[in-house]
């Protein structure tokens, strides 16, 4: 009997599964420049996009300015994915943004860590420190 019910469920299940398509693309799009770039975080903006995070070694192609090493990286989008704006974040040593979040406030918190104590980052106690960065709506540093 158990062999029956499985062979049975085995059947139901390759035959609603061959209807199956998959879902259709609605957009893609490849962000970054010529060296490491790595997304590691996409949150809803107010505006019905996207903001993202990760980090970047870059200073080319989607990526205007790098501060040494890896920096955070912040891109902002509208809802097809077309680059709205994009700020990279750190100093000299290695920099990598894992969490963005919009605020109540039309901006957004960004945290990862840091080795830099200097460009955008001040107060680094050694090492790899926890760094948590408020950018306004237009992805300038607020704190």
């Amino acid at each position: 009997m158990k062999k029956i019910i499985t062979l049975v469920l085995i059947s139901l299940f390759a035959q609603y599964s061959s209807f199956a398509q998959a879902p259709a693309v609605l957009w893609q799009q490849s962000y970054g420049g010529s060296l490491n770039d790595d997304g590691r975080s996409v949150d809803f903006t107010s505006e019905g996009g996207y903001i993202m995070a990760g980090s970047t070694s870059s200073s080319d192609g989607n990526v205007f300015i790098n501060h040494g090493g890896t920096d955070f990286w912040v891109v902002k989008t509208n809802s097809f994915g077309n680059l709205q704006w994009e700020t990279s974040l750190g100093g000299t040593s290695d920099d990598s943004a894992y969490s963005i979040n919009h605020t109540n406030d039309g901006g957004y918190i960004v945290s990862g860590w840091t080795k830099s104590n200097d460009g955008d980052v001040s107060g680094n106690n050694g090492n790899k420190d926890w760094w948590i960065v408020k950018l306004n709506t237009g992805g300038v540093i607020q704190w």
